[in-house]
């Protein structure tokens, strides 16, 4: 008979999370919500500047729409910041690109 792989879903957060399920026999574990705004999440270094690759990127395939769809991003980004309400607010009522990238640049600190 085969081995069904057993993967823990939900509130899975820190390594610490994945280092106990697998304690618990877990072949492996996944994560969603957590990395949203946070995708160095298993990592030391936080590098902000993904947050401007990530605004390009949907640049190049969203075109200018990019730049309200990116919104939601940005405030996920920000999230536990300090002055993170500020930088929400300022950002949702951006419709431009290249004052979106200076508010990224100067919010997060990104040599650009």
């Amino acid at each position: 008979m085969a081995k069904i792989p057993i993967v823990f879903n939900g509130d899975i957060k820190t390594m610490t999370d994945v280092q106990t399920v697998k304690k618990m026999g877990a072949n492996g574990a996944m994560i969603g919500r957590v990395m949203l705004g946070n995708p160095w999440i298993f990592s030391k270094d936080k590098n902000y500047s993904v947050v401007l690759e990530h605004f390009d990127l949907m640049l190049s395939y969203y075109g200018k729409s990019a730049t309200t769809m990116f919104r939601k991003h940005a405030a996920w980004y920000a999230a536990g910041k300090q002055g993170a309400s500020g930088f929400r607010e300022k950002v949702n009522r951006i419709t431009d690109e290249n004052e979106m990238r200076k508010v990224i640049v100067d919010f997060f600190a990104i040599c650009h």
